[in-house]
């Protein structure tokens, strides 16, 4: 029994020293993605890319929060989500150089712009509870699509928009095996 021991350690450490392994930690940008269907399972990697840009099409800041213009008047922000999984919901961050005493804040349906003030181009537009700091906003934001906000201080400030997503706020695309 001993013998046996002694021969799968040293197996273990020949193993180990002529084939190593190497882990490497999640990033913020991907996610293993698991399904398990009829006892087969599935392992695929994705990623996740939500951030705040000034236009529809705007690229990815790399991580900076979108500084606003220093006006009284309403701004227009986007969300976008250009990674390959959905997002359930994203927390957004708003700042202010001086701190308004009411801010309208709101939203478009998905892929759709403001045409004007308080108005969007299409479909409803959504009234958003707004306070200075963390403002979870749930709304489901598909690969390769934006929402529209609108905010407007109502008073001469230049507002801070940061976006982050938790990884409660992921949902991830599944595979079914048949």
């Amino acid at each position: 029994m001993r013998f046996a021991r002694a021969t799968f350690l040293s197996f273990l450490i020949a193993a180990f020293t002529f084939f190593p392994m190497e882990l490497i930690p999640a990033d913020a940008e991907s996610t293993a993605i698991a399904t398990n269907a009829s006892g087969a399972t599935t392992l695929s990697t994705a990623t996740f890319v939500v951030y705040a840009t000034s236009t529809s099409t705007g690229a990815n800041p790399g991580g900076t929060a979108l500084v606003l213009n220093n006006s009284a008047n309403a701004q227009y922000f986007y969300i976008r989500n250009t990674g390959t999984v959905s997002v359930a919901a994203v927390s957004i961050t708003l700042s202010y150089s001086i701190a308004p005493i009411r801010t309208d804040f709101s939203r478009c349906d998905l892929g759709v712009a403001f045409a004007s003030l308080n108005t969007c181009a299409t479909g409803t537009r959504t009234v958003i509870s707004a306070v200075t700091g963390v403002n979870t906003v749930t709304l489901s934001l598909p690969p390769n699509s934006f929402f529209a906000f609108e905010l407007d201080p109502k008073k001469l400030t230049t507002p801070t928009v940061s976006v982050s997503v938790s990884s409660s706020q992921i949902r991830p695309v599944t595979t079914t095996n048949s």
